[in-house]
């Protein structure tokens, strides 16, 4: 075996530190790739924020005269109601808001907090927004009055079973649309 040179590999300092700064290197970055953003945990509020609005304001139910009872979320999307006395202590002053309504291409605004000077609600959006979405139902026209013209239980009504006549009923008219609220920092 005289001649044969053996090879090694010779793991100097140097080689060894550049390894070590190599690994530090990844390792620090997969560290600060998955730290979420500082604006996740104002974002998910934003977003519970909107959400939770819009599903209290759609099952809260309130007395219109001439209709019934409605949504909150309803009257304040078909009557243009109050908003800011409806949601204002429900959103932190943090937060602004904007309250619209529309079928997915057109929207009209009912309430924005910057248009408002005298809310307390934050005014320009800077950082982030969440936008949350409801269906409202509404009924335009007015109920006809809950009386029955032919008197079943006591046969003396103005009518009688086989006549019909004109009782002034209204149908109205039903509208669907789709409101979005948007929650911006």
């Amino acid at each position: 075996m005289e001649g044969s040179t053996k090879k090694a590999f010779v793991f100097s300092l140097d080689a060894y530190i550049a390894f070590t700064l190599l690994l530090l290197a990844v390792y620090s970055l997969i560290y600060f790739s998955s730290i979420p953003n500082g604006y996740y945990s104002s974002l998910m509020q934003a977003n519970r924020l909107s959400t939770d609005t819009l599903y209290t304001l759609s099952v809260t139910p309130i007395e219109e005269e001439g209709y019934g009872q409605i949504t909150v979320l309803s009257y304040l999307a078909h009557r243009g109601g109050d908003v800011p006395s409806y949601m204002g202590e429900m959103i932190p002053n943090q937060f602004g808001y904007r309250l619209e309504i529309g079928d997915g291409d057109n929207w009209a605004e009912i309430y924005d907090t910057a248009d408002h000077p005298n809310d307390p609600h934050r005014k320009v959006y800077t950082k982030l927004k969440a936008v949350s979405y409801a269906v409202v139902t509404g009924y335009e026209g007015s109920l006809p009055d809950r009386e029955n013209p032919y008197g079943y239980n006591t046969c003396n009504g103005d009518g009688t079973l086989c006549d019909m006549f004109d009782v002034g009923y209204d149908p109205g008219g039903f509208t669907l649309g789709i409101v979005r609220l948007i929650v911006y920092v």
